[in-house]
């Protein structure tokens, strides 16, 4: 006992009091949450939905207005539970934020000198958020917020100080003092609470959304409740016609009480015997067809999925609405949820990425960051085609993530074996600037543009054939020849599609010799028509 505490404490309060103390200093792996839930399993018992008003409702509401959220949060709960639209509803949004990816991310154009920081940043937060043993249970409690108003997560660590879990406290267990106090436990759950036990706030993440679901939900459950009651006593006063039973005409007096107990018995169950001679009519008053209880209750139903969809759908979807009904439904708790996770995003990047960064690389602003995004679904046909052109570009790709978007095994293929060199010949000058070029005896500026167009050459051939750069190093040879024939002057079009023939009769495995025409546009295409010309007229023809 401290030294400033009395040997005596009052007992009222004195409890919750020391505990409060005791949270605050308490060991950072345990969480609040096994304290409060365990000293609480009283509400367990407590069903709010018997003798639910209106008036209860509204009084529920103001309550929250004040931060006392034990009854209205508890009540919130049990509705979630109870009724089928508010429950699907939560189904199908905090599913759309589940689903989702996450990631870390680097600022696209980072300052100079900075990319090791940045690195080491993405390694520490990856490592961080991959020991977090319930993210995905996590998302799911931050997406609540949007149907209870607010979400408090408590950050559980181990001896290190480390993450290890994400621990929703159930709103039940908050009060604060007014709509913008500051959030207190109340760890005894008291009715009407708005003050209770302080919290060290950095151990805490918060979402609030200022126009939550269940408000609209809750006045919606009770008028749902009375219309239903109301229906079944109108299925009950007028569900099964009147029915009358015509005693015979010559029944003795004596049996009179005995038939009567027969039609009681006969109509109770709508099966038995009466005597020969009796009738039974059934009276419709027409009332049956003529009832607001099932459009009153779907307005509310409405209601509530207009709320919780942001206005995107104005009433649910009807048997034989089509597939296009339901994808436009499916979009819009995309679109929700994308919403929903960019805010998720800047929340964590608050709560999590901020002392992770400051940790591990003091001073330094954030150059890597959490994002939690949605899958992006890419055809597979469409993938191999916009591969095929990023590779005709010159462009190249990762193999790895082609087989993740395709599913399909791929492995890159050499075009040619090492051990191939090609020697084209061709007229005396470009002879002679082949071997200038490979003997270093070309002139520097000379030299260094025709290097410049040999690798020109190069990425154009790769880009024909759709390969990569790299692989075209057996062909040099080749690569040589074309380069010094682009660069020939006075070559017309149709000596380079022969001198584009010849090499590719050199190596039928590679090339198609019946394709030089194609090769040949291809080459022109990719090199430009006018560079060709001006290479061929810059560099002057050897003596």
């Amino acid at each position: 006992m401290s030294r400033n505490e009395p040997a005596n404490p009052p007992a009222k309060g004195g409890f919750v009091r020391r505990m409060g103390r005791i949270f605050n200093r308490a060991i950072a792996s345990v969480s609040y949450q096994i304290h409060i839930a365990a000293a609480n399993l009283w509400r367990d018992n407590y069903n709010p939905l018997r003798s639910l008003t209106i008036a209860r409702a509204v009084h529920l509401l103001e309550e929250g207005e004040r931060g006392a959220y034990a009854d209205l949060q508890w009540t919130y709960r049990f509705i979630e539970m109870q009724d089928a639209t508010l429950g699907a509803l939560i189904e199908r949004r905090t599913s759309a934020i589940q689903e989702m990816d996450w990631d870390i991310k680097v600022t696209p154009k980072l300052p100079a000198g900075k990319e090791a920081i940045a690195q080491r940043q993405a390694a520490a937060l990856s490592d961080a958020y991959n020991a977090i043993t319930n993210l995905s249970a996590a998302f799911e409690a931050l997406a609540m917020a949007s149907f209870r108003g607010f979400s408090r997560l408590e950050k559980v660590t181990d001896g290190s100080g480390s993450i290890i879990e994400l621990a929703p406290v159930d709103q039940w267990f908050w009060v604060r003092r007014g709509l913008y106090g500051e959030w207190q436990l109340n760890a005894n759950c008291a009715f009407g609470a708005t003050t209770g036990d302080p919290v060290p706030e950095p151990r805490f993440i918060t979402r609030e959304v200022t126009r939550p679901v269940n408000r609209v939900a809750l006045v919606a459950f009770v008028r749902k409740s009375l219309s239903q009651k109301d229906w079944d006593g109108f299925i009950e006063a007028f569900g099964i016609p009147a029915v009358f039973i015509v005693m015979p005409s010559d029944l003795p007096q004596d049996k009179s009480d005995e038939y009567l107990e027969l039609a009681d018995q006969v109509t109770s169950d709508a099966r038995g015997v009466l005597p020969a001679g009796s009738d039974v009519k059934t009276v419709d008053n027409g009332a049956r067809g003529q009832n607001p209880f099932k459009d009153h209750i779907a307005y509310q139903d409405e209601q509530v999925v207009l709320r919780g969809t942001g206005g995107k759908l104005t009433m649910l979807a009807e048997s034989g609405s089509g597939t296009l009904a339901g994808n436009a439904h499916a979009e819009t708790f995309k679109a929700i949820a994308r919403a929903e996770a960019a805010e998720i995003s800047e929340i964590l990047r608050k709560g999590v990425d901020a002392d992770i960064i400051a940790r591990v690389t003091p001073g330094e602003p954030a150059y890597a960051y959490f994002e939690l995004a949605a899958n992006v679904e890419m055809d597979p046909a469409q993938v191999v085609k916009d591969l095929a052109l990023l590779e005709r570009a010159g462009l190249e790709t990762d193999e790895k993530w082609i087989e993740e978007k395709t599913g399909y095994p791929v492995k890159r293929r050499l075009v040619a074996p090492a051990s191939v060199r090609m020697i084209v010949p061709a007229s005396p000058t470009m002879d002679a600037q082949v071997q200038n070029l490979e003997e270093g005896t070309t002139p520097p500026t000379i030299r260094n543009r025709a290097d410049d167009y040999r690798r020109l050459v190069s990425s154009s051939l790769a880009t024909a054939l759709g390969v990569q750069n790299t692989a075209l190093k057996p062909i040099s040879g080749l690569i040589d020849g074309l380069a010094s024939a682009s660069q020939t002057p006075g070559m017309s079009d149709a000596e380079f599609l022969q001198f584009v023939e010849a090499a590719a009769a050199t190596l039928p495995e590679l090339f198609d010799p019946a394709a030089a025409m194609e090769l040949s546009n291809e080459l022109e295409a990719a090199m430009g028509t006018a560079v060709l010309n001006g290479v061929r007229s810059s560099i002057p023809p050897n003596p």
